[in-house]
């Protein structure tokens, strides 16, 4: 196995995880894990679905944090990504943020 492969597994192990205390309702647990593998990765999508869910449990500070850390990530990747994808998920986000605000 590439180590590209086991970081992904590793990756999918943490959801599993984060899903599995989401299912229990130990929200604590869920959040502790899910910042951590924010934390870990920094991708945009994982920031969001982050941020997502600390809104979705009223930590709206928590959630205002990752999602500029989302909106940062976007800025920083330049043209790798297609354009048109990435301006429509930075309107995603600022919606979001906006309803925070």
């Amino acid at each position: 196995k590439n180590g590209r492969q086991s970081q992904k597994e590793s990756i999918d192990v943490f959801k599993c995880q984060i899903l599995v205390y989401k299912l229990r309702e130990e929200w604590d647990k869920a959040k502790s894990l899910f910042k951590e593998l924010a934390d870990i990765i920094e991708d945009v999508d994982t920031l969001t679905e982050y941020a997502d869910f600390c809104l979705e449990r009223g930590y709206s500070d928590e959630a205002k944090t990752y999602y500029q850390k989302a909106l940062d990530r976007l800025h920083s990747k330049g043209n790798s990504q297609e354009e048109e994808a990435k301006n429509n998920k930075e309107i995603q986000i600022s919606k979001k943020l906006e309803t925070i605000q």
